[in-house]
């Protein structure tokens, strides 16, 4: 996603997502669109917060396509998406989300 996207039913976003989470989004051009959240998680420091969600769209291989943003709170206390630019920000999600998913096999 490019850009910085509010999300509009942001008071639901934190540490105790409930299942099933849906979150209207407003997008950059103005429209909103219906995402369901699949995780809420914390950088490794705990400086940064993110949040992974689907539009439940496919790609050309029959897959999900998932989006992960920063969680970031403007200076009015509204909840925004921003994208994640960095190369080792992107590895450092990758390597988290491949723990997860490990995990989540084991039990």
């Amino acid at each position: 996603m490019k850009g910085t996207i509010t999300l509009v039913d942001a008071e639901q976003i934190g540490p105790q997502l409930e299942r099933n989470l849906k979150i209207d989004v407003l997008m950059n051009d103005g429209s909103k669109k219906e995402a369901k959240v699949l995780l809420f998680f914390q950088s490794d420091d705990g400086t940064k917060e993110y949040v992974t969600y689907t539009f439940e769209e496919k790609d050309k291989n029959d897959l999900v396509v998932l989006y992960t943003s920063i969680l970031l709170e403007d200076k009015n206390g509204e909840k925004q998406l921003a994208d994640i630019e960095s190369e080792d920000e992107w590895k450092q999600i990758k390597d988290f989300m491949r723990r997860e998913i490990s995990l989540g096999r084991e039990e």
